[in-house]
């Protein structure tokens, strides 16, 4: 069932939801966009409930949920073993209550739950601070099932919450395979922790981080060395619209050599390498298997065209 945008809120939210729970089949529920409230969420958290419950993805987008929602809708998705997605993205309104610290801490009791079943975790947009990203971090770090994990465009978290979360997201049973960490206050320091803790990250396989201009050249070399040293399985790796000079493109021309898996680049936007840095990744490009290379909107002079072009 798809409602986007169909300015369902109050009262008449809750009725529509409530009207759902007689059917038994329902497998996705989108609900992005509208003002379910409280009383959406309750009824929500009453179809999550039922032990005939077929509900594999729900999208609640977009609707201002804030603690008091977030407490109702934690509570009954840790008594659904069925639920595979969710996505919580844009509820950061700044015109009214959203979720705060507390509300996440009761949301990450979901993920440490030994019978958490999700797959799916879309939390882009959604003013995580630094209390909850740590707490959403060690959460993870107990948590065996959660494949995809969506936290871009959370400019709410500093440099300092970042490091914090890398540094509690320590788990060699992850099954993190794809993560999203586009457009944050991502810095040295914290790809530095990133660095250290994607190391136990077996199963990764593909990785967004475009978008992360903080990053200097400190922390492209960590980032290297990730590459070089710890992630065998990564396919995909966007690091578009970032701000990698030469130096930062040599290493990371050398980390990529030996991340023999890889298949996607995505270089997109990055007006600060020259040729330098061009001539550095063609030495890489000649011995990839790479299969999609997206070098649009740089500034490729003639020297390094030839480069690229041998």
């Amino acid at each position: 069932v798809e409602l986007i945008g169909c300015s369902t809120g109050g009262p008449e939210a809750g009725e529509l939801i409530a009207s759902l729970n007689d059917h038994c089949n329902l497998v996705e529920l989108f609900l992005g966009a509208n003002e379910i409230g409280l009383r959406g969420c309750v009824e929500l958290g009453k179809l999550l409930r039922k032990p005939n419950s077929q509900l594999n993805e729900l999208r609640i987008d977009g609707n201002n949920i804030d603690d008091d929602c977030i407490e109702v809708l934690a509570s009954a998705l840790r008594a659904n073993n069925r639920l595979k997605i969710v996505s919580l993205s844009h509820n950061n309104s700044i015109d009214s209550d959203s979720i705060t610290a507390a509300g996440w801490k009761r949301f990450s009791a979901v993920l440490r739950d030994p019978n958490c079943a999700l797959e799916a975790l879309y939390l882009s947009e959604t003013n995580i601070d630094d209390v909850a990203a740590a707490e959403i971090g060690s959460a993870l770090a107990e948590n065996s099932t959660v494949k995809i994990l969506d936290l871009r465009c959370n400019e709410s978290i500093s440099p300092e919450g970042w490091s914090r979360f890398f540094e509690g997201l320590q788990n060699p049973e992850s099954a993190l395979e794809d993560v999203d960490l586009s457009e944050n206050e991502i810095d040295d320091e914290a790809v530095e922790a990133m660095s250290d803790s994607f190391a136990n990250l077996r199963h990764l396989r593909r990785l967004h981080f475009d978008g992360n201009t903080s990053v200097g050249v400190r922390g492209w070399q960590a980032f290297a060395n990730l590459l070089r040293l710890r992630i065998a399985s990564l396919v995909e790796l966007d690091l578009g619209r970032n701000t990698i000079s030469d130096e930062a493109a040599v290493a990371l021309a050398s980390g990529l050599t030996d991340c023999q898996s890889l298949r996607t680049l995505i270089l997109w936007s990055n007006s600060k390498i020259r040729t330098v840095g061009w001539r550095a990744f063609a030495a890489f490009f000649q011995k990839s298997v790479l299969e999609v290379l997206d070098l649009s909107l740089n500034r490729i002079d003639d020297g390094a065209a030839v480069a690229l072009g041998n």
